[in-house]
């Protein structure tokens, strides 16, 4: 089983649903191709700062480092690439908890409290922030959190719009997903026996329904920018779980979130697989004639074989015809004319719709095996003749609804199992007038194998 390829840039509510403890079995389904950590969409979108990979040192973990160290190189957007994914999972976390900070003409997400614990990072030359204030504001500062709150969108959808752009013209086929997942200040506290505010247990001042309305207004702006998928709770609230490995935070939530993630966004795959499968279908049905000069507005040209017998007819319209008259005849006389061998996909799984209209002067007069049309199947281009067929068909007024004199439109759907080539044309086995207008031989839908036809015609 081909698993859908799945990238994520964002916080532990995107990335630990690709994370067996917390669903056992997503590799089922996913595979995590790249996992990038807490990533502001304007770091994100900087340009590289040169650093000594050597000189990362310091009282932090190992994952620290590489999260640093990603930030300086920018490098999710080289793995992207690499890995060519799906999906791309996206959460603005650390956008609306950190924000950015200029480094050395550029920008990294501004996660201070670690990465100033890393000894390369005295050596950069810090800037200022570009980030939306977390802390409870009094109605004194308000005015003042409005203006950093423009000054910080203003950025980050610059930064937004361009990352979309890349993801457009470098990755089109990969689709974007915005995970809607918001902060929760509410966990269930076991010794209490009661529901409790996380920042009363952590200590903060953080204004999280202020944080909620913005990164709500983040999500807003790219889904409907860009009409990007979302996976969306609705009104179900998380509870966070005191017990999750990473410790209590607002976004380290109960069990029931992660497979909620995990249903919603199957969900998107498998609606997308459907589409395609739509639209696959909508393309192998769409009206391609196979057959040039199907009008004879170019007399025999693209017709490899034609018995004289056969006359064009100059209708004054965009479609000539050609008409055959035979009378009298006591035994077959096998009246054909060939288009030119079409290659064809004869693996069972591809079909064919051959149409053409007929007018019949008297359908009585049509006798012997009283075919109109002939489909011919060969593995070599130039066969013409029946027995060098493996496989062929015959058309027959039995099959079509004709009344004297009146043009019919008559179809055929197959799908051919053997044979490398196709050949159409207008068919008469003995006696009768006969005229055929508007050939058509199209790739369609898929249709029941045929069974091989008459032995005797050539």
């Amino acid at each position: 089983m081909n698993r859908i390829k799945v990238a994520v840039i964002g916080s532990c509510a995107s990335r630990d649903n690709f994370n067996h403890h917390f669903v056992p079995n997503y590799k089922d389904f996913f595979k995590c191709v790249v996992s990038q950590n807490q990533m502001s969409m304007i770091s994100l979108m900087a340009d590289p700062i040169p650093f000594h990979a050597d000189h990362v040192t310091g009282d932090v973990s190992n994952y620290a480092k590489l999260h640093f160290t990603t930030e300086l190189e920018k490098s999710v957007l080289y793995n992207l690439l690499i890995n060519d994914p799906d999906y791309v999972i996206l959460d603005f976390y650390a956008d609306i908890f950190y924000g950015a900070r200029e480094i050395n003409q550029s920008l990294i997400t501004n996660k201070v409290w670690q990465f100033k614990k890393i000894n390369i990072y005295k050596n950069f030359e810090i800037g200022k922030a570009i980030s939306i204030p977390k802390e409870e504001q009094s109605i004194l500062k308000a005015w003042t959190l409005k203006r950093e709150e423009r000054t910080f969108m203003r950025v980050w959808k610059n930064n937004v719009d361009r990352f979309v752009r890349w993801m457009q013209e470098q990755l089109p086929n990969c689709k974007i997903v915005i995970n809607q997942s918001r902060f929760t200040n509410a966990y269930y506290d076991e010794d209490k026996g009661e529901i409790c505010r996380i920042t009363d247990k952590l200590n903060h001042h953080y204004d999280l329904d202020r944080l909620n309305r913005i990164w709500s207004e983040m999500d807003a702006y790219v889904i409907e920018k860009y009409g990007v998928r979302s996976i969306a709770f609705g009104d179900k609230k998380y509870l966070a779980d005191p017990n999750n490995p990473w410790g209590l935070f607002y976004l380290h939530f109960e069990h029931a979130h992660y497979l909620d993630f995990r249903d919603k966004f199957l969900k998107i795959v498998v609606d997308d697989l459907l589409e395609n499968q739509k639209k696959r279908k909508r393309m192998e049905t769409c009206s391609v004639n196979l057959i040039k000069n199907s009008t004879f507005n170019y007399g025999k040209k693209y017709w490899t074989y034609w018995q004289d017998t056969f006359m064009i007819q100059q209708n004054r319209t965009k479609s000539n015809s050609v008409s055959l008259t035979r009378k009298n005849l006591q035994q077959d006389a096998n009246c054909q004319i060939w288009f030119n061998a079409v290659e064809l996909n004869a693996d069972g799984t591809a079909a064919y719709t051959v149409s053409f209209d007929v007018r019949i002067t008297d359908v009585s007069q049509v006798d012997g095996e009283q075919a109109i049309f002939a489909i011919r199947l060969y593995n070599k281009p130039n066969d013409i003749f029946q027995k060098d067929a493996v496989a062929f068909h015959y058309l027959t007024i039995q099959q079509f609804k004709i009344k004297n004199n009146e043009w019919t439109r008559c179809s055929f759907t197959f799908t051919p199992t053997e044979g490398r080539f196709i050949k159409v044309g207008a068919y008469l086995f003995r006696n009768g007038t006969v005229a055929w207008r508007n050939i058509q031989l199209e790739k369609g839908r898929y249709a029941t194998p045929w069974k091989p036809g008459y032995r005797e015609a050539q």
